[in-house]
């Protein structure tokens, strides 16, 4: 069966074509993997393309992945486990109905069996369409199952592609249970990485939102419904086993097809891959001349495209400025609706500087899109001032990685608009009105502003390839000297890794073994090296003193503040 889209792909030198209509055998788990892209990008995005379709934004691609509230119950959902391997029906992990393979169809579907446990998680009133187009077929096979997969949307649950017993890839597999164990590996992972500690509920309820959340990301969702909760951690289980496998989701809310592709079973994640429909933001109209002139926009009108995005995960540590970042975007590329060549070349995901761009609409009020606020409140539109500021927040939440990593000229372009916002003077009325919001959004950029000047740190004292230690040392001492007024007022983790990166030199293994331990060498450079180690455990001496008397004073105000409130109760 043939696709409405991808008329002139190859694979492997071989038209797409020829696998849909049984012409060539899938030979390989990497062939099975192009041939099923094609067929749920054609089937699962494009045939569901209008006018009306709900495209997402180019932010939703970027981690840490949002989660969508809305359901489009008129548009696909599928979850897809293909390993490349016979099925062992009994041994297998989970729950699954099982398809038959006999080598070709029946005469009838109602003696079929295979069409029983399709239409038996089917709703009746598909019962006859299914009949009607599939009625006699080999409903395993792979020419079938762009077909088949039309009534897998209806469904409940994943279903499931493996080798058969001659080594042909078949769909074998309906209404499965994909275990996750979504307790256990919380809890284990949270553990492993620090963040938990045995009978301590404190820890637990503080970091408990951040281990989830890394945990789901590192697989390439946001915390989100069990359907792509269960394709992650069942994810994690078969890397862990060694398999090779892929598993494929896409859901009624994001929009998006999510691909967890492991090949390698040595390799400590599968990769990850998105692709979804989206309007192109703002190119050069020399760009979108050459786009259409060769067919690479789904709808011309809308500027639509299709677009691939492929993720790198990083493994956690607490040492790290941007602790929390579990993935990253490696590269990106539209995909031609018809030869599915692929552009690598073109940026559609944000540039620092479109993000200027947007933080500038935003804080004037005019930027239409939608966002998630704090996870659980949708907010659409600048135009109304509350609206304006947790729009505001969120966004910041979003790209605050970004923020992190980003240049000091960009940083301090961004805060000048932001300043022009949150300290405008007509607007401290409506500040006062929303004074939470408004201190939390100066909080925000105070944690991006100091993250950001420690991660300078970082990138120095961790990267410091063909850079000689007293360089390095003396580098240091000029950062923490630069910033000596600034480092007190730091937020405590921001504080944390500060020190870290300081003892990351001054318990350097080289450095304390051949200079400072009873002064084996006796050299000029040996020497101003042992002064400069010196002059840099003092200055982390006072930085800390200094640390400790800041946040004590603050500390203090707060507790007195907390009292007054506390006595002007009572008196009530």
């Amino acid at each position: 069966m043939l696709l409405d889209h991808f008329g002139q792909v190859r694979i492997q030198e071989v038209p797409l074509s020829d696998y849909l209509q049984g012409v060539t055998s899938v030979p390989d788990l990497e062939t099975l993997k192009e041939v099923l892209d094609y067929v749920h990008m054609s089937r699962g995005l494009l045939r569901y393309y209008g006018p009306e379709y709900p495209l997402i934004e180019p932010r939703e691609l970027l981690p840490s992945f949002e989660e969508n509230l809305l359901e489009f119950h008129h548009l696909p959902g599928y979850s897809l486990l293909a390993l490349d391997r016979p099925l062992d029906y009994q041994a297998e992990p989970f729950q699954f109905d099982l398809l038959q393979v006999d080598g070709s169809g029946t005469s009838t579907s109602g003696a079929d069996p295979n069409a029983r446990a399709v239409k038996a998680r089917l709703p009746k009133e598909l019962h006859l369409d299914f009949e009607m187009w599939l009625a006699g077929e080999d409903l395993t096979s792979i020419p079938n199952y762009p077909v088949l997969l039309d009534y897998i949307f209806h469904m409940d649950r994943g279903h499931i592609l493996a080798r058969d017993a001659h080594g042909q890839f078949r769909t074998l597999g309906l209404f499965a249970s994909f275990p996750s164990n979504l307790d256990t590996e919380i809890k284990s992972f949270g553990r492993r990485i620090g963040k938990f500690k045995p009978r301590d509920n404190e820890s637990y309820q503080q970091n408990r939102i951040m281990v989830y959340q890394f945990l789901m990301e590192l697989y390439g969702f946001p915390i989100s419904s069990e359907r792509r909760t269960s394709a992650a951690l069942f994810a994690r289980d078969l890397t862990r086993h060694r398999e090779r496998f892929l598993i494929k989701v896409q859901s009624q809310s994001d929009r998006m097809i999510t691909t967890l592709y492991h090949p390698d079973p040595k390799a400590p994640y599968p990769t990850v891959e998105k692709v979804a429909l989206i309007s192109l933001p703002g190119v050069p109209q020399e760009t979108m001349r050459r786009l259409e002139r060769e067919g690479y926009f789904v709808d011309p009108s809308r500027l639509v495209v299709l677009l691939r995005a492929v993720y790198q995960q990083h493994r956690y540590n607490k040492l790290n400025v941007m602790e929390e970042r579990a993935m990253s975007l490696e590269h990106q590329e539209i995909i031609h609706p018809r030869t599915g060549e692929r552009l690598p070349w073109l940026n559609v995901l944000q540039t620092r500087e479109d993000r200027l761009l947007m933080l500038n609409d935003i804080v004037r009020g005019e930027h239409p899109g939608q966002i998630v606020y704090q996870g659980h409140e949708v907010v659409h539109g600048t135009a109304d001032q509350e609206n304006r500021l947790k729009f505001l927040s969120a966004w910041m939440t979003k790209h605050q990685r970004r923020f992190i990593a980003a240049s000091p000229a960009f940083l301090e372009k961004m805060e000048a608009i932001l300043e022009s916002y949150l300290l405008n003077p007509e607007m401290k009325e409506v500040f006062k009105s929303h004074r939470f919001l408004h201190k939390n959004i100066v909080g925000q950029m105070a944690y991006i502003r100091q993250a950001n000047i420690v991660h300078r740190l970082e990138r120095m004292v961790l990267g410091r390839s063909r850079v000689k230690y007293l360089d390095l040392i003396q580098r240091l001492i000029d950062f923490l000297n630069e910033h000596e007024t600034d480092i007190p007022t730091f937020y405590e983790p921001v504080f944390e890794k500060l020190l870290f990166l300081c003892d990351k030199i001054l318990n350097d293994p080289y450095l304390n073994s051949h200079y400072l331990e009873g002064g084996r060498s006796k050299t000029a450079y040996a020497q101003t090296i042992r002064e400069s180690m010196k002059t840099l455990t003092e200055l982390k001496a006072q930085l800390e003193k200094e640390y400790a008397e800041v946040h004590g004073m603050v500390q203090g105000r707060r507790n007195r503040r907390e009292n007054l409130q506390s006595q002007s109760s009572s008196t009530t």
